[in-house]
């Protein structure tokens, strides 16, 4: 038994030598899977911060359905984690203006079940379910008599073309 001792020990060296280069090419993996998600996670701030100069920029020209849009496209690709918790609170701020500024554009064009799903978007869990003014706004919405309901699409739409005339006259 003693004379296979050297060869055992050989043995053992030699699969402690392949197990420790496999770790090292583990290692390797991990870190090249750590770079991976670092770069992507950087493309995706790239991407968010593009999407919120598009969203600053509706807002500027009063297309608050497009910078509602670019927001919570932003938010989605942002996700929650501590890491990216300042820019998600700007955007976060931004995204409910934008919105309640959108459901008041179309509770003024008489859409109010899209205004209403619009706030509810705002005050969902994964956004922002304790924006105060969603919150007033949809309270305002679900009051029977708050609003005029008697204005539809098609009363703003002529209203809307009476003040165009009015204006050219």
């Amino acid at each position: 038994m003693m004379k296979h001792a050297p060869f055992c020990i050989f043995l053992g060296i030699s699969l402690l030598t392949a197990q420790a280069g496999n770790m090292g090419s583990s290692s390797s993996n991990i870190q090249g899977d750590v770079q991976k998600e670092l770069v992507r996670r950087q493309e995706e701030l790239t991407i968010v911060n593009k999407l919120v100069i598009q969203g600053d920029d509706a807002m500027k020209s009063k297309d608050y359905a497009t910078a509602f849009a670019k927001y919570q496209q932003a938010l989605d690709l942002l996700g929650s984690g501590p890491v990216n918790k300042n820019l998600r609170d700007q955007v976060l701020a931004k995204f409910g203006s934008a919105g309640v500024s959108f459901a008041e554009k179309l509770i003024a064009d008489g859409r109010y079940n899209e205004a209403e799903k619009v706030t509810k978007t705002i005050l969902l869990t994964r956004y922002n379910p304790t924006y105060k003014p969603a919150i007033q706004l949809l309270a305002n919405l679900e009051q029977p008599d708050y609003y005029n309901k008697t204005v539809t699409p098609q009363f703003a739409a002529d209203r809307d073309e009476v003040n165009r005339l009015i204006a050219e006259a």
